[in-house]
């Protein structure tokens, strides 16, 4: 903020916050993207026959949906609570945001020959790795997932 006429503070354009319809509306759109992308990584962590919460579905699929539900109030009002104090801070936390979601969202890793389970992995994971099989199927694979950073493993 700087000091205008008469004493009167006045913000810059990247100082100075968003209006509270403003930060509402950007931390809604926040909001709504943070409970599709949790929702979505929840499914695949909890609505799985290797589940930490075994193989009940709907089990799954409620920790997914709160999960996302309680990421997404959480992200609505820590975006709108930025957006109201500070443009330039609210820019750099939707950046660190973008980045966190992008490495955190679980991607697939290779980790056998074919698709015969022979234990030689192509890629490997700096971070959290999950087995996933989908729901009430009887005839396909476990996935291994990656959360973080995967790297290529060299042949031979």
């Amino acid at each position: 903020m700087t000091t205008g006429p008469g004493g009167a503070k006045v913000g810059t354009a990247w100082g100075g916050g968003c209006t509270r319809a403003t930060a509402t509306q950007i931390g809604a759109a926040v909001g709504w993207v943070t409970l599709a992308g949790v929702t979505i990584a929840g499914l695949l962590v909890f609505d799985n026959a290797y589940s930490p919460l075994g193989e009940s579905r709907l089990a799954g699929i409620s920790a997914a949906s709160g999960a996302g539900v309680v990421a997404a109030l959480a992200s609505f009002a820590a975006t709108r609570w930025v957006a109201r104090r500070s443009r330039a801070l609210l820019v750099s936390v939707l950046a660190l945001a973008t980045a966190a979601g992008w490495v955190l969202m679980p991607q697939k890793i290779d980790v056998s020959e074919s698709w015969v389970p022979q234990p030689n992995a192509r890629y490997a994971c700096n971070g959290w790795t999950f087995r996933h099989y989908p729901p009430a199927t009887f005839d396909a694979s476990a996935t291994v997932y990656c959360v973080g950073f995967e790297h290529r493993i060299a042949d031979g």
